[in-house]
């Protein structure tokens, strides 16, 4: 939502695709892991998420989840989800975004049960909310080539950039560069200590 506007749009939305891996019966889960052609390049991740699972055999058609986090090291799958904009939905995050004073740009992480749900803007539940620094994942969809990821990278900025010049000329407070690299230090002193295996995702 730009500061001179009364009502905000939804950007991008980015659906993901958590990975799994279905049993045949016969297979140890390590082995299906390894001979997947996806999979098998994040293995150690899988291995370490499913412990001594890792030596089971699943029964033909069995369901196993890789993963909880939507993430990318734990192997999720970024798509574009533009058919999941809808306006009950943004007028619904714009209700939501105007509870926070001064946000005007951020990414949404959340949890829904159906796509029809979603697209009412109803039964869905808010995981995490990232700010500027937040990115348009549905860049990383592998259908995506490395021009339209850039073009929508690029886009993003500048209605960040334009959000940041209007809030300047309204009169607000520069962040200083002190505070900037103290914000952008204690962001990635945080990630060192996170464990990526908890389930608070």
């Amino acid at each position: 939502r730009f500061p001179n506007e009364k009502n905000g749009k939804i950007f991008s939305i980015t659906d993901k695709e958590f990975p799994v891996i279905f049993g045949d019966g016969k297979t140890d889960l390590k082995n299906l892991i390894k001979s997947h052609k996806r999979f098998k390049f994040q293995k150690d991740t899988y291995y370490q998420y499913l412990g001594d699972k890792v030596n089971s055999i699943p029964k033909e058609g069995v369901k196993i989840p890789l993963g909880f986090a939507g993430n990318h090291f734990q192997g999720c799958l970024f798509k574009d989800g533009k058919d999941l904009i809808s306006e009950e939905l943004e007028k619904e995050i714009d209700r939501i975004s105007k509870h926070f004073k001064g946000f005007y740009f951020g990414r949404y992480d959340i949890r829904y049960e159906t796509k029809e749900d979603l697209l009412k803007g109803i039964n869905f539940k808010i995981v995490e909310l990232n700010g500027a620094a937040s990115e348009s994942t549905n860049l990383y969809d592998p259908n995506f080539n490395i021009f339209q990821s850039y073009k929508i990278l690029f886009s993003q900025w500048k209605i960040l950039f334009k959000i940041g010049y209007l809030n300047y000329k309204k009169g607000e407070n520069i962040t200083s560069w002190k505070e900037f690299f103290g914000t952008i230090f204690k962001h990635f002193e945080y990630k060192d200590e996170v464990n990526l295996f908890t389930k608070e995702s």
